[in-house]
This record gives C-alpha cells, structure tokens and sequence, in this order.
C-alpha cells in the first residue's frame, strides 16, 4: 500500500465494500478471485471510457457520451463505486440540449471522482 498519505484514498469513502463483500462471497472457492478479477478489469478498462467521454462532450456527440457514460456507470456499480456511479447516471440522462458549462461540470466531477475510485481500487487490489 502507498505510505504517502495525501496519495492515499479513504477507501470506505469511494467504494462500498459492502458491495464487494457480496462479490467475495459469489467465489466459490471462498477467495478473492472473482473481486480480483473484476477489479483488474475495471482498472485497465475504465479509463478508456473516461477518455471518450471527454471526447464526446468536447464534440457535443450526446449520442456517444450516453453510451458511453451508461458502461462506465455499469461498471462503476460492479465495484461498489456509489458517487462515480450517480454522476454517469447524470450524464448518461443530460438532455442533449444541456448547457455546455453545465456538461464540463459533471466531466469536472467525474475526473475528480475517477481519479479517487482508481487510487481506492489500486490500493484495495494490492491487498487482496
């Protein structure tokens, strides 16, 4: 785990782990494996989605920032990622005619949340 506490995340804060522990419990070995598994995906693959959600907004695509935001906001729900989870929904449910100041706000709040949920997810992982 990383020593530096301001590179530290309060994990409980990001992540429920309540969500996690019923993951856990789906492995029918009794290990981690599922949770490790879902984990790693979601650190490789989210910040793709990320990135063209940036783009979708910089290109005033809805239509991709909607589908784009809907698989992020499904696999923030995978890993327990409450507060990442709502701000997709946001996106995913802006109107198409939504204010561009209003769209680099919730972008704003989602790289922000991102970010946290990455560092929570890093450290979880290394724990597990």
């Amino acid at each position: 785990m990383d020593s530096d506490p301001e590179n530290r995340v309060a994990v409980t804060a990001v992540i429920n782990l309540d969500k996690l522990d019923a993951l856990r419990q789906l492995d029918p070995a009794g290990s981690a494996g599922i949770l490790k598994k879902l984990i790693g995906i979601f650190l490789v693959s989210a910040p793709e989605f990320v990135i063209k959600i940036e783009a979708a907004i910089q290109a005033g695509d809805h239509a991709g920032l909607v589908r784009t935001a809907h698989l992020l906001r499904s696999s923030a729900a995978n890993v327990g990622a409450e507060k990442l989870f709502e701000i997709c929904r946001l996106l995913e449910e802006s109107d198409s005619h939504a204010q561009n100041s209003d769209m680099v706000s919730l972008l704003s709040r989602l790289q922000h949340e991102f970010r946290l949920v990455m560092k929570a997810l890093q450290q979880l992982q290394q724990n597990l």
